[in-house]
């Protein structure tokens, strides 16, 4: 979500029309202001959403499967999300990724990017391979995200 432009947010776009992802929204903003906004490569990832979000914007309004679609993929990664959200405070620490939590994440990362035009879809695919996400399944929180440098 964009702290620069926060009407110009595709998740919040997209959780108007389901009232039921709001919960997972906060969790997402608190990642973004307390985990993401504390390394370099956080605050890449910030950046890089804030100048997708116009196009985003759009897909979610105009491509009601792709907006579905995406609030479907958050809802299975509520465990992992809040998993994330543990290593800001003294929550369970302890959640490992799933093979099916790296799916959905690279699932969601591949019809965002076809969203997108040529230009930012080339750094969000660059941005993907960085963030490994073929390598989440049996890992911690913790572990990988001191493995991607987010921690």
């Amino acid at each position: 979500m964009s702290r620069e432009n926060p009407g110009l947010c595709p998740l919040s776009v997209a959780a108007r029309q389901n009232r039921s992802s709001f919960e997972i929204l906060s969790i997402v903003k608190e990642i973004r202001d307390h985990l993401l906004s504390q390394t370099e490569k956080g605050r890449t990832i910030i950046s890089l959403y804030a100048s997708c979000s116009p196009a985003l914007v759009k897909a979610v309004l105009l491509d009601g499967r792709f907006r579905s679609t995406v609030l479907d993929g958050l809802a299975r990664l509520k465990p992992a999300i809040v998993g994330i959200r543990a290593t800001l405070g003294s929550g369970d620490r302890d959640y490992v990724f799933t093979e099916a939590d790296a799916n959905t994440v690279a699932f969601l990362m591949d019809i965002t990017i076809a969203k997108l035009p040529k230009g930012l879809a080339t750094q969000a695919k660059a941005l993907e391979q960085e963030l490994h996400l073929y390598d989440m399944p049996g890992k911690t929180v913790a572990e990988y995200l001191r493995a991607v440098k987010l921690l």
